[in-house]
């Protein structure tokens, strides 16, 4: 392991290239946010997404809020969220999402199926859960020339089907980490007020020992938004 390597300790080692000064007026808790908003941020840039676009986003955790929250300080949209868990439902709508909805009211097509579209077919898919089931039900929901944006990682092995990729010339990428400013570009629209990050942190701080009591909280829904863990406390 690299020696600047490591996370959930009262200190880490770091290199000096990697620090950020905090901007002023934005407190530790939010400029905590840079990171995940800069990997959100990333998944924006590679799906390429202008103004008009219509967007859809899978999952509204952490990264998936953040990509709604940033989506909308942009002025992109209309933009519809799924989401499984009613917590993080209400916060997407808390967010501004046009459109919220259950994983289960989305079309799903068969192999032969490949050129019909989803009456809600969006211009960009944004996956940021990593579920195998919610990438297949994403690749069903992207319009014509449209684009799939992989954000999330998982174990589970979607299965996409290769004629729609052709016929309807879908494009699938990838996102991974940042921009080559993410984390400058993160700390600024924090620092611009245009985020309701009243709403994208959890209120109360995750002392080191409930650490994995957070971790099972934020994957099966009882957290919605962002946890911060103090060490500290």
């Amino acid at each position: 392991m690299d020696a600047s390597e490591g996370a959930f300790a009262r200190y880490i080692r770091a290199n000096a290239a990697a620090v950020r000064r905090v901007p002023p007026g934005l407190s530790l808790r939010e400029a905590a946010l840079a990171e995940p908003l800069a990997v959100a941020l990333h998944g924006i840039t590679r799906s390429g997404v202008t103004k008009g676009d219509t967007v859809m986003v899978f999952g509204a955790g952490p990264i998936g809020a953040l990509t709604l929250a940033a989506l909308k300080a942009k002025g992109v949209g209309p933009i519809t969220v799924i989401e499984p868990g009613l917590k993080r439902r209400q916060l997407a709508h808390d967010l501004g999402a046009d459109e919220v909805l259950d994983p289960s009211a989305l079309e799903h097509f068969e192999i032969l199926d490949a050129e019909r579209l989803a009456a809600r077919a969006c211009d960009v898919v944004l996956e940021c859960s990593g579920h195998g089931a919610a990438i297949e039900a994403g690749f069903d929901q992207v319009a014509r020339g449209g684009t799939l944006v992989l954000v999330g990682s998982g174990i589970d092995q979607p299965t996409l089907n290769p004629l729609r990729m052709i016929l309807n010339e879908v494009t699938v990428c990838g996102s991974f980490l940042y921009d080559a400013d993410g984390i400058d570009d993160a700390l600024a629209l924090l620092a611009s007020g245009s985020l309701p990050t009243e709403l994208l942190i959890e209120p109360a701080d995750v002392p080191l020992g409930q650490l994995m009591d957070a971790l099972r909280d934020l994957s099966s829904g009882p957290l919605a938004g962002k946890a911060m863990v103090a060490p500290g406390t």
